[in-house]
């Protein structure tokens, strides 16, 4: 058999390959859409007053005290994922040290309705925080509420940017987005090789951030969530975060790199003006 046959046939092979991951994922996914449930709300006499997708009155509590640039984390099964998905899924864990792929931030409507903003492969989705729990299959889920000065004029401009980035075109071709993120995943992992310690090469990237600031003051204009990022739900939190003066925005000292940021980074973030994150919130854990 010559060579050309074997590559064909191997080609083939891992074709397929593929397209059973793909349809398995699928119907995994549609199974799942199937089992979330609605949950009644009633008042004193049983009339219906609403639906929530809330499992009870734990969760109630937890939704009633979240505010608007807290952050979610998410630990989600690589493996039954698609094969795009799956890969940035297993390299963002093995290369930031983590077990959290995927982050978004909570963002509280006037009608005081906690959404979730995150960054999908299908683009920047704002959706109600309790539904959109309810139809996530990770199996870790964890919250860290955010310390900061919540003043009209921040929330203002959290709202506009939001605004904005939901109407960006990111682009359809989800593989090519994704190969240009392991790109940039490996090489963030070439880079940083030689140590084992995460937090300490986060320090070295803020160091050399504020060690290259010039002391002047920078225009910040308002820039689309970049499609070629290692992790763009990351991207999209930290851009957001500096909307709110939480974190440094570009040309800032200790700025983080939204180009190579993954999830972990935001939980050692060096934040400003007193904001903080607080102990987590274990919304879902494993069993």
């Amino acid at each position: 058999m010559s060579w050309q046959g074997s590559l064909t046939r191997a080609s083939g092979a891992l074709l397929g390959g593929l397209i059973s991951w793909q349809g398995f994922a699928e119907l995994k996914r549609a199974a799942h859409e199937k089992s979330v449930k609605k949950r009644v709300l009633a008042d004193s006499q049983g009339r219906k007053i609403g639906e929530t997708f809330s499992a009870g009155s734990t969760e109630d509590t937890i939704n009633e005290t979240l505010q608007t640039g807290d952050l979610v984390f998410f630990n989600r099964p690589c493996v039954g994922m698609r094969p795009c998905g799956s890969a940035l899924c297993a390299a963002t864990k093995y290369v930031s040290n983590s077990s959290f792929d995927h982050v978004g931030m909570i963002y509280v409507r006037r009608d005081f309705k906690p959404m979730l903003v995150e960054k999908t492969f299908s683009g920047i989705k704002v959706r109600p925080w309790d539904e959109r729990l309810s139809r996530s299959r990770a199996g870790e889920v964890i919250i860290h509420p955010l310390r900061c000065r919540r003043t009209p004029e921040i929330i203002e401009r959290v709202t506009r940017t939001i605004e904005e980035t939901t109407s960006d075109d990111c682009g359809s071709d989800g593989v090519v987005n994704a190969l240009a993120s392991l790109s940039l995943l490996a090489k963030r992992w070439s880079s940083s090789s030689n140590t084992n310690d995460k937090r300490r090469q986060l320090k070295a990237r803020h160091a050399a951030a504020a060690e290259n600031y010039d002391g002047t003051e920078q225009q910040h204009s308002p820039k689309k969530v970049q499609s070629s990022v290692s992790n763009g739900s990351a991207a999209l939190v930290n851009r957001l975060l500096q909307e709110m003066g939480a974190l440094a925005k570009e040309g800032d000292p200790g700025q983080l790199s939204s180009i190579d940021i993954c999830p972990e980074d935001l939980l050692h973030a060096n934040m400003k003006h007193g904001a903080k994150l607080r102990e987590p919130i274990y919304v879902r854990t494993y069993v």
